[in-house]
Order: C-alpha cells, then sequence, then structure tokens
C-alpha cells in the first residue's frame, strides 16, 4: 500500500507540474519555485517507494531461506478478525429454518454440538461425508455426497453433461432438467446433500484443473444456472450444497502440508487475495444468485484449504452449526 501510495504522489506530481509549467498566467519566478516543490515531493515520493522495496527484501530474505518458507507471519493474519459474528436474521422459510436450527441447537450437549459440526468417517455407506444422527432430538443425520455432474461412486447412476457443457447451452430450462434429473439419483441414492453447484473456481486461471465443474467465467451466466440448479436438486428432496465459497481458483497448495526437510515446520496453503469490490462484483455474484434461490447450504472452501486475503481465521465467522441444522429444518 505504501508503495501504491507514493508511486500515485509521483504520478500526481508529474500531472500538476506539467500543469505548472504550461500555464501562461504564472510567471517565471512562480514556476521555478513550484518546479523545485514538485521535484522535491517526487524524490520524496521515490526515496519512499525505495525505502518500502528494500524492507520487504530484507524481510523475504528472513522469511525465505534456501527456497523454503521459514515462517508465515509475514503472508497471513494482515485481516483482523471480527468478533462475535453478526447475528443472522430472515424471515419466509429462511426465517423459520433458523430458529429451528437455534431451539434444537439449544438443545444439544456439547459433545453433540461438536460430533455435528466435525462428522465422522464411514467407507462402507456410500457417503463422502457423515453427519450423525441425534435419535433423541429426531435428528436423521446427513449423507454428503459429490457431485455437481452426478453421484460419485455409485453404480446404476448416470454421467451427466460437466457444467461448463450446460454453460455452453445457454438455456435454463435444460439447467433444471438436468439438475432435476440429478437430484432424483441421489435422493433414490439416499444422499441427503448433493455438494453443487459449483461456481467456485470462477475460472480466473485458464487452466485450472475444476473449472470444468463450473458454468461459466461469467458470473452472471454462473449465477443465473447455478439458481436453476439449485431449484432442480432440491424440487426433489435433496439439500444442494453451492460450492466453493469463496475465491477457490486453483487446486496448487490448497492443503497445508508438512515440510519433509524439517518436521516441526508446516507449509501453508495458498491465499486468494482480492479487493473488495472484485469480491462482490465477480466471485460472489453467483453465490448471492444461489441463496436468492434457496440453496440449502454453502461450500466454504477456506474454512478446510485455501485462505482468502491472507487470513486462515475468518472461519469463526461461519456458524457451521446453525446452517447445516436449518438446512435439515427446512429441506428436509
Amino acid at each position: 500500500m505504501c508503495c501504491v501510495t507514493a508511486m500515485e504522489g509521483i504520478k500526481e506530481s508529474l500531472i500538476g507540474y506539467q500543469g505548472r509549467f504550461s500555464s501562461k498566467s504564472r510567471g517565471q519566478a512562480t514556476t521555478a519555485t513550484s518546479h523545485s516543490t514538485i521535484n522535491m515531493s517526487g524524490i520524496k515520493c521515490a526515496a519512499a517507494v525505495g525505502l518500502t522495496l528494500l524492507a520487504n527484501l530484507a524481510l523475504a530474505q528472513e522469511v525465505i531461506i534456501n527456497g523454503v518458507v521459514q515462517q508465515d507471519v509475514f503472508f497471513y493474519g494482515q485481516s483482523p478478525p471480527v468478533y462475535p459474528s453478526p447475528d443472522a436474521e430472515g424471515d419466509g422459510r429462511w426465517g423459520y429454518a433458523l430458529s429451528s436450527a437455534r431451539a434444537i441447537v439449544a438443545r444439544m450437549t456439547l459433545e453433540e454440538k461438536v460430533n455435528i459440526t466435525g462428522g465422522f468417517t464411514n467407507f462402507t455407506n456410500g457417503c463422502g461425508g457423515n453427519i450423525p444422527a441425534i435419535d433423541r432430538l429426531n435428528f436423521p443425520g446427513m449423507c454428503l455426497q459429490d457431485g455437481p455432474s452426478g453421484v460419485r461412486e455409485a453404480d446404476f447412476v448416470n454421467g451427466y453433461a460437466a457444467g461448463i457443457h450446460v454453460g455452453a447451452s445457454w438455456n435454463r430450462n435444460l439447467t433444471y432438467a438436468r439438475a432435476s434429473a440429478i437430484g432424483g439419483e441421489f435422493r433414490r441414492k439416499g444422499a441427503t446433500i448433493a455438494l453443487g453447484p459449483m461456481v467456485g473456481p470462477l475460472g480466473r486461471i485458464a487452466l485450472g484443473g475444476r473449472n470444468w465443474e463450473g458454468f461459466s467465467n461469467d458470473p452472471y451466466i454462473s449465477g443465473i444456472l447455478a439458481a436453476e440448479t439449485v431449484r432442480g436438486i432440491q424440487d426433489r428432496g435433496v439439500i444442494a450444497c453451492t460450492k466453493h465459497f469463496v475465491g477457490n481458483e486453483q487446486e496448487l497448495l490448497r492443503n497445508p502440508r508438512p515440510d519433509f526437510s524439517n518436521s516441526n515446520k508446516t507449509i501453508e496453503t495458498s491465499s486468494s487475495n482480492m479487493d473488495d469490490a472484485t469480491m462482490h462484483e465477480l466471485y460472489m455474484w453467483p453465490f448471492a444468485d444461489a441463496v436468492h434461490a434457496g440453496t440449502g447450504s454453502i461450500s466454504k472452501y477456506s474454512c478446510s484449504f485455501i485462505v482468502v486475503d491472507s487470513d486462515g481465521g475468518q472461519c469463526a465467522h461461519i456458524s457451521a452449526l446453525i446452517t447445516v441444522t436449518a438446512a435439515t429444518t427446512a429441506k428436509l
């Protein structure tokens, strides 16, 4: 930011100097004085840029030694957390689901809360993810399964057209029909949540390995077709999970991993950094359309994989427990 500010100062100084130099209303002495003042301003700005670059270079040399990142302080934790998370509110079906979720959460024990948010592994039931049932509260549990183009790792199901092909059709009716057929197969296989549609990655990187799952790198058409997909899936009695929120634009370095050259160090994930306008006008846009269509859940990618704006602590802002139980109450 300091470098940018300094460069902007240099630019403004030069523009101002050119205006003063060409002004016929100013005398020779005035022009000379302005010239000197602007030159000094430019020198100071340039010095600020240079000092900032030198400071960053020195810090980078401390952080990276022989190509190995020694600490992540320079890269992470730059976004201040906001506590507590804002209270959710709403009306209509969402308001009913939210109040029902709060009522059931209030009756849960600490152990039950931990279990419902952590889930469990079961390699025999065909679910990609499992949330345990709570019999005493008549909570049936949940079976999560991929993916956006059909049921994964199951027999007697279809492999439907990839999202990018659906996007190329520009056809809302076909999109809904495809989603309805997919939702029906998820329902018959016993899945509670279908992990789709996929609108992130949006497609910033043309060679991104998961771009094919989404509809388009245009946020408008992506959002329109995501909304049709949400309706198609949920009209069959299955919860749609719109994913991956937000900024999931690459698979490379998406997980923290151990540094095998040093057992005491962990190499952190990549970070998607962007300004607020970019976030809202591009990457969040299709998610908003999915929410307006009534998507029962959102897969928050940056809680489990990458981080956004160099801040891995943002997951504290998401009430997964409320979301899961609200979706279950409203949609099942």
